[in-house]
């Protein structure tokens, strides 16, 4: 159920509420995505995260592929969203599987406001990955 209210609404209240009845944060589906997860990537409000925050979800998570809601944010537009996340303690250098940083996905989006969050955060703009040693500089210009 909380992956549905995550996904389906942006009220924190009955987030808060499903939380209060029992429902688990760290609950995932198919892909190892959190209701964290899902309201992270599909920037669902900064009251949304804290919510699931304040109820038990554990910010740093890794899905299969090692992302974290961070990393998920950074592929968004939602800035707002990405520094609740930060605030909340989400990691701004944590790798996923292939040696990425949130900045390293938000370098290939069409977000300049997330990529400044995320440098504001104290993010490693030189920062190599596992497959090529890219920097979020080169997948900016690729």
């Amino acid at each position: 159920p909380l992956h549905l209210a995550v996904n389906f609404n942006k009220k924190p209240a009955i987030v808060a509420a499903l939380i209060a009845a029992g429902a688990r944060t760290e609950t995932r589906e198919k892909r190892g995505w959190t209701p964290l997860h899902l309201a992270a990537a599909f920037g669902k409000t900064p009251a949304v995260v804290r919510a699931l925050a304040k109820g038990g979800a554990k910010v740093n998570a890794q899905t299969g592929v090692g992302r974290t809601p961070l990393h998920l944010a950074a592929q968004g537009e939602s800035s707002a969203t990405l520094t609740a996340l930060v605030k909340a303690g989400g990691k701004v250098n944590a790798l996923d599987n292939y040696g990425r940083t949130p900045l390293h996905l938000a370098a290939q989006g069409d977000s300049p406001a997330v990529v400044r969050a995320l440098v504001k955060g104290a993010a490693r703009v030189n920062a190599r990955d596992t497959r090529g040693g890219w920097t979020p500089l080169h997948l900016a210009a690729w």
